[in-house]
């Protein structure tokens, strides 16, 4: 009967046994966190870089408008970005790679923009804007957008050494 009393563990017969998590235990949920976190860090990196690609888009598009009107009015289209502020582009705009962005609003945001009126031909443009994202020093993925004065919109992506046009 003393043997059996002896082990049994009760409220007045406790063991010097401590309570809490063991090493191992708080390592492994300290390994699902980082995990989890490493997977919803990716998925919100792709998901801004697709934000910041469709505003480009938009941006392109509104920036072809602009031109259209432009050549609506004036016979040709505009050789530069200020040449469209204020009738049609708000004065406040900014292409996004101009040095006071910080004072006005950009235009077309990420996306290094430039177009092209073919003075021979003053009826043809193209648009394009190139957008860099950077993930460290040595790894970068781009896209560009390319608008005409027909109206396509193409981008070419490039990542992971691959690089192509495609329909937008």
């Amino acid at each position: 009967m003393l043997d059996k009393e002896k082990n049994r563990i009760g409220p007045d017969n406790m063991e010097d046994k401590e309570h809490g998590f063991t090493l191992v235990e708080v390592l492994t949920v300290a390994l699902i966190i980082a995990i989890i976190a490493t997977f919803a860090f990716a998925s919100s990196r792709k998901a801004i870089q697709r934000a910041t690609e469709t505003q480009g888009m938009h941006g392109m598009k509104a920036l072809a408008s602009a031109m259209e009107a432009h050549y609506n009015d004036a016979g040709y289209y505009p050789l530069s970005f200020g040449d469209l502020q204020p009738t049609y582009i708000n004065p406040n705009y900014v292409l996004s790679d101009s040095p006071i962005k910080q004072r006005s609003i950009a235009f077309i945001q990420g996306f290094t923009c430039f177009w092209y009126v073919n003075p021979l031909n003053p009826q043809r443009y193209s648009i394009r804007a190139k957008g860099i994202y950077r993930h460290n020093t040595d790894i970068s993925d781009w896209l560009e957008l390319r608008i005409t004065d027909r109206g396509i919109v193409e981008g070419r992506r490039y990542s992971g050494g691959i690089s192509q046009w495609r329909p937008i």
